[in-house]
Parts: C-alpha cells; structure tokens; sequence
C-alpha cells in the first residue's frame, strides 16, 4: 500500500501539473488514495510485520499516538477526494501535499530507515 501511495501521489502531482494531460484521472486516483485511506484502520494489527517490513515496534507500543496517524491519512485522504472532485486543480494540489505530510509525520516516528 506505501509503493501504491508514492505511485497515486506522484501521478496526481504530474496530472495537476499538465505534464500529463489526462485530467479525467485526477479523480480515479483521488478516489484510489481515499480507498487506502479507509483500509490503512486495519493494515497492522498487532504482530503483522515480517522481516522485510520497516514498521518500528511503536505501532503498538504508542497505539494511539500511531492510530491518531493513521486516523489523520485517512482524514486527508477523504478531504483530498473531496477536493478533487470540485475541480480546482490549485486546491486539489494542496490536498495532495497534505496528504503527503501526513505520510511523513507517521514514517517519522514509526518507520526504520531503509537497508543499507
């Protein structure tokens, strides 16, 4: 779903730049961002990582700090579907940024670094 969020938000940002001239899309990919928005609740219950995953023990550890995060996504997510479905490429922009903040306030304190 992370990979699947880089993709949406990088092609919303191309499409509401005009280097990709499909606006028709703008909304499919708002409403794909808010789907995962909604699926995100349940994406790691307890125990749910594998060796490969850079989710940091403090998802459980700091639950509601972590589902308050999650929680803010989604919030985005949905003000971003909004947003997009009035039209105003300069308004969607911003919600797509707000999204995007609120990835990076969840990684910062729940996410190991990348392997080296």
């Amino acid at each position: 779903m992370m990979a699947a969020n880089r993709q949406y938000i990088a092609a919303m940002r191309a499409l509401l730049s005009g280097e990709i001239s499909h606006p028709q899309d703008i909304k499919m990919h708002a409403d794909a961002l808010a789907n995962i928005g909604w699926m995100f609740t349940g994406l790691f219950p307890e125990g749910s990582t594998g060796p490969t995953s850079r989710a940091m023990e403090e998802i459980w550890t700091m639950e509601e700090d972590f589902a308050a995060r999650v929680s803010a996504f989604r919030v985005a997510t949905e003000v971003l579907k909004a947003t997009a479905e009035e039209g105003d490429n300069a308004a969607t922009l911003a919600a797509v940024t707000a999204v995007n903040g609120t990835c990076r306030a969840c990684h910062t304190p729940f996410r190991r670094p990348a392997a080296q």
